[in-house]
């Protein structure tokens, strides 16, 4: 064993050379560089209300009940560090947690780089390169939604598809750095369920791949399974009503917010993911990095397998899908360039090339995160009660966030958005025979859920200001639908509501405040 750990080391030491350390060091400055350059971006709508409602938990709230979300506790305890230091400096907590991010993404980055450094088999070069690409993946394929469930999910598991990849090229790895990478993906893993797919598929790789069913019981598996277990015991006994209420709620009416297959299928990272996996059968099979591009490219068909299943088209679900690619066209395209000068070894490398580079166009011409809702609102807001409470009747998240975040006001809403109305409303419409009783009567009791739910956090809150969706056709309703007729049918709603008089007019909404 003494002489197995000392050749590793001596074999470590001769593979080291100062390029290893420059490129750290590079990598070090591009990542306190985007986090100093993310400071000036806006923040998304998603991680806003993570941010208000883990304030509102550290204050005593209850998740599921005082805080009603869709999705599993995991996203508040990751948003924690932020708002509790926050608290303690005083600093503002988008800035926070936007260096946060930022820290999490260096701490992969190091990950990375140790499971790099078992691969052998890989040119030193080549370890450097994989580095900054995945650097990029982190930063530049995800800069749009930076803080989003989606971009936390591939800084805590990259590191876990690299040793993957050393898993199925028959490579080693020590028990604590493994185990670290384990615990790391399970905070990844653990945010959605159906985000399981990925590691499910990526053993499945390694069992065709390898050829035999021993050892899939290893430092980074047993670590990740234990800690998913924990978490689910945790789930059900310190917020049983998210099983007991939000699941079952979300089963009946979160449909609403879904889109039609052809949709979410004609997105710029279809025809990315299917470049990526012509290119890998085409040029990476018999390559030394073909396990590493080939883990890669099974977790960016899980990623697409995850968006599809989820049905809503959103931004941000693709966003793993174009990351992952991403780091495969550039494992391609590295091969291809090594690779001779033969006419079609030449003609692949050209098209990887191509679609690479569009790649790369198309990410840094989206930007960051962008809401023209806030542009407009936020003077409004700012002009009527700078530092007061906000109660937003909608359907979408981005026109109550980050809204709330950056005009420092206090949102009195047990929810991001009323999630639960276009799926109940639209539901109640049907008079189809297929809407069975039993159906009809779990879309009422949720409907009266929500309306209470509405009408005690406003008697509640008496926010200062209110701001009412009055477009015609709101986002995920059927039809026509109007907040005022809607809750009007209550008594106690029509005798709060006339203590409000509207005071601006925004594209498609009205301010009101409070007399």
């Amino acid at each position: 064993m003494s002489l197995t750990v000392t050749s590793e080391v001596g074999a470590r030491i001769e593979r080291a050379s100062p390029y290893d350390l420059l490129t750290l060091i590079a990598v070090a400055g591009l990542i306190t560089f985007a986090g100093w350059l993310s400071l000036s971006t806006l923040l998304n709508h998603d991680s806003g209300w993570y941010l208000h409602a883990t304030k509102d938990w550290l204050a005593g709230g209850r998740l599921y009940v005082d805080i009603v979300e869709v999705n599993p506790p995991l996203a508040f305890a990751l948003t924690v560090p932020p708002v509790w230091l926050s608290q303690q400096t005083g600093l503002f907590v988008v800035d926070l947690f936007f260096i946060w991010v930022h820290v999490l993404t260096a701490v992969s980055l190091c990950l990375c780089w140790f499971v790099l450094q078992r691969m052998w088999e890989l040119p030193p070069a080549l370890c450097r390169l994989v580095l900054v690409v995945l650097f990029l993946a982190l930063v530049l394929g995800t800069w749009r939604q930076i803080g989003q469930r989606e971009h936390f999910l591939l800084i805590f598991t990259y590191p876990y598809l690299l040793l993957a990849a050393l898993r199925v090229s028959g490579g080693r790895a020590p028990a604590g750095l493994a185990g670290t990478v384990g615990a790391m993906a399970a905070f990844g893993f653990a945010l959605k369920p159906h985000f399981l797919l990925v590691p499910a598929l990526l053993e499945l790789y390694r069992l065709v791949s390898v050829g035999r069913l021993r050892r899939i019981l290893r430092a980074e598996t047993l670590t990740l399974g234990l800690l998913l277990v924990l978490y689910a015991a945790a789930v059900v006994h310190l917020t049983p009503a998210y099983l007991d209420r939000i699941v079952p709620w979300a089963l009946e009416v979160y449909g609403s917010y879904a889109n039609p297959l052809l949709a979410v299928l004609l997105r710029w990272e279809t025809a990315l993911l299917v470049a990526a996996a012509a290119a890998y059968f085409s040029m990476m099979q018999r390559s030394a990095a073909g396990p590493l591009a080939g883990v890669f490219l099974i977790a960016a068909i899980a990623f697409f397998v995850i968006y599809l299943v989820q049905m809503k088209g959103w931004s941000y679900h693709r966003m793993p899908v174009t990351a992952t690619a991403f780091v495969v066209l550039a494992l391609c395209l590295t091969e291809g360039l090594r690779r001779g000068e033969a006419p079609i070894d030449l003609l692949r490398s050209a098209a990887v090339l191509v679609v690479f580079a569009w790649t790369c166009g198309w990410l840094v011409l989206q930007g960051s995160y962008k809401n023209g809702f806030f542009d407009r609102a936020l003077p409004a807001i700012e002009a009527q009660a700078p530092r007061r409470t906000l109660h937003v009747l909608s359907s979408n998240v981005w026109q109550s966030y980050p809204l709330v975040n950056y005009a420092r006001l206090e949102s009195v809403s047990r929810f991001s958005t009323l999630w639960l109305l276009p799926g109940t409303v639209s539901g109640l419409a049907d008079d189809t025979p297929e809407l069975s009783a039993d159906k009809r009567a779990r879309l009422e009791a949720i409907e009266r859920y929500a309306v209470a739910a509405v009408l005690e956090d406003l008697e509640r809150g008496a926010p200062e200001l209110i701001l009412l969706d009055v477009r015609p056709e709101k986002t995920y309703f059927d039809g026509p639908f109007d907040y005022l007729s809607y809750l009007s049918r209550e008594p106690r709603f029509a005798a709060f509501w006339k203590r409000y008089e509207r005071v601006a007019e925004l594209p498609g909404f009205d301010l009101y405040r409070r007399r």
